[in-house]
């Protein structure tokens, strides 16, 4: 079996927003409670891809298993990115932690690794509403990912 990025689960619109996440969570641990239980050959178990999932765990695997990582922080702190992006050997990136697109207004929203401009680095307040991932664009080997 093979199991990735299935389509999202689909709810009433009349329920409100707390409803719909409980909704939405049930859902999810339903599917994935019948899906973990299956005997069967998988090319990646659903809770194998869970734990793959987690983007400071993967650089922390590449870099055991001997592969360049970049120079990475993790943190809500504005002056921590401000301070990492001035010692970085070269441009900084800001990833997400999770899932890479978003709903708003109804609409998907896809948010893509970005390049940090200097008017980025300039306004980084937004930073402390939830942890980022921020990688120098350079990749050296390091011993650890942050």
């Amino acid at each position: 079996m093979w199991y990735r990025r299935p389509t999202a689960f689909r709810v009433p619109d009349v329920l409100s927003p707390a409803e719909r996440v409980h909704v939405v969570g049930e859902a999810r641990y339903g599917l994935g409670g019948v899906l973990a239980s299956l005997e069967a050959l998988w090319m990646n178990h659903p809770g194998h891809e869970a734990d793959a999932a987690y983007k400071p765990r993967q650089l922390v695997v590449a870099a055991r298993c001997g592969l360049a990582v970049p120079p990475t922080l993790v943190t809500n702190d504005p002056a921590a990115v401000a301070r990492f992006a001035a010692s970085a050997p070269g441009p900084v990136v800001v990833k997400l932690l999770g899932a890479t697109v978003r709903v708003d207004d109804g609409a998907w929203q896809v948010a893509h690794t970005h390049l940090m401009t200097e008017a980025d680095l300039a306004d980084l307040d937004g930073v402390r509403a939830t942890a980022h991932l921020v990688s120098s664009s350079s990749t050296r080997r390091t011993r650890r990912a942050w």
